[in-house]
């Protein structure tokens, strides 16, 4: 049987897969977020509306 307490590396080693993969799921809902806001954008919808509806920050927001 194995565990990982006769393995701690093996915990260390699912512990940083798992980080990474928080990692890239935030960062691929950021580059959703972003995808949207300009097409909003694009669409003419107001500046406050686009910020509320995909919940970037007004500096993001200004990198569009």
């Amino acid at each position: 049987m194995n565990s990982t307490r006769n393995h701690p590396q093996k915990g260390n080693k699912l512990e940083g897969l798992m980080e990474g993969r928080e990692e890239g799921r935030e960062e691929g809902i950021r580059a959703s977020r972003f995808e949207i806001a300009c097409n909003l954008k694009t669409m003419g919808v107001a500046t406050e509306m686009i910020i509320q509806a995909t919940k970037l920050t007004t500096e993001e927001f200004e990198h569009l």
